[in-house]
């Protein structure tokens, strides 16, 4: 497929802005090259992972098994397994959730208003129902919005256990355990509210922490939002949104995995032949709302993706189809980012990853510079 870039590739995700992580950028001011330049660059110092496959074909593979954190993308195996438990006919995608519920696990100011925007968005489209709404509807606000009460709301309705079991079975060998990411962010806060140590006490408390005992205390604390009794003075999170070091240790220590591994994972969501049809249908409500782009509509059968960002870490994950039957999968991830360079990846990575789906010559020039 030989399509010309056009500047309405940047124009693109205008509508996904409002929906995934948010991208401020000057349209004016991107260019996709940044990226190549920046990887080929840092591949042999920095964290940087890249990958793209066409057709099951490997044509870029930089540092696949880097293990990092993964920000919102590992959020894509939550929507994995809310489509298994739908295709086996554990629950209902209809299936309604009061919103007092959901706003158990909200933490303000942890997420850059995503949650706040998914709710003024149900409200406008009217998917509130009696304050209730269903189940695909939260799983879209956490795919769409990246809303994190949605998806530590999910993670006990769905069970830890069976998300961290399907990762098993989908052969995620390096992807590490998945756990409430609210209430991991929470701890220094919960901690300082039993015992009232000092900041710095805090971080060293946390620091010293096995990855056991650090799970298990996101989990006592989504023990709580689970019956609506997290004391106020933990729900602020008042420690973890203004001390930077709790943040990094949150960071450091957040959900990881590699390259491969979410390339397999989009290898098996793009195959659609792994899940059963209404697993896969489900799937592919949830991931491919950009159905109607009519950029999309016109070059594309199908397209999902999932990225995220949080300090100094940038992770992306995309599939399509495009109208020549070819399958296509790209995984980008880099840590350990300076403001600066986070700035302009931030700016550019849209673009360039959409040019490497659409845009043939573009994806050639890329194979060619990074080989």
């Amino acid at each position: 497929m030989n399509i010309k870039c056009k500047v309405s590739y940047a124009v693109l995700f205008l509508s996904a802005i409002v929906f995934a992580d948010v991208y401020k950028f000057n349209v004016m001011a991107q260019s996709p090259y940044i990226i190549v330049d920046y990887i080929k660059a840092n591949e042999k110092d920095s964290p940087i992972s890249f990958m793209l496959e066409v057709n099951d074909e490997p044509l870029i593979s930089v540092n696949p098994f880097t293990k990092m954190p993964l920000a919102s993308t590992f959020k894509l195996t939550l929507a994995v397994e809310y489509a298994r438990q739908v295709g086996e006919k554990m629950l209902k995608p209809h299936a309604k959730v009061d919103i007092d519920t959901i706003e158990q696990y909200y933490l303000p100011k942890i997420d850059g208003d995503a949650h706040l925007k998914w709710l003024e968005y149900i409200e406008e489209n009217n998917l509130l129902q009696n304050d209730s709404i269903s189940i695909s509807e939260v799983v879209k606000g956490m795919v769409m919005f990246n809303s994190d009460a949605n998806t530590d709301f999910l993670m006990n309705y769905l069970g830890i256990e069976n998300i961290n079991a399907t990762i098993r079975t989908l052969g995620l060998r390096d992807h590490s355990e998945v756990y409430p990411i609210g209430g991991a962010l929470a701890i220094a806060d919960y901690i300082n509210l039993k015992e009232n140590l000092s900041e710095t006490e805090l971080e060293k408390r946390i620091t010293k922490m096995t990855n056991r005992e650090y799970i298990n205390q996101a989990i006592i604390i989504q023990d709580l939002m689970n019956t609506n009794s997290l004391p106020s003075e933990v729900k602020n999170a008042k420690i973890a949104t203004s001390n930077f070091d709790i943040q990094q240790i949150w960071i450091d220590r957040f959900i990881s995995a590699t390259a491969n591994d979410y390339m397999s994972l989009l290898d098996i969501i793009n195959s659609r032949t792994y899940f059963n049809k209404d697993a896969q249908d489900e799937l592919n409500h949830v991931l491919e709302y950009l159905v109607y782009d009519p950029i999309i509509e016109e070059n594309l059968n199908h397209f999902g993706f999932k990225n995220g960002n949080i300090s100094g870490v940038l992770t992306d994950a995309r599939y399509a189809e495009d109208k020549e039957g070819n399958k296509i999968e790209i995984v980008l991830m880099m840590n350990d980012l300076s403001q600066k360079d986070y700035n302009t990846i931030l700016n550019n990575i849209d673009q360039f990853m959409m040019r490497c789906i659409l845009d043939e010559n573009f994806r050639d020039k890329v194979v060619t510079m990074l080989n």
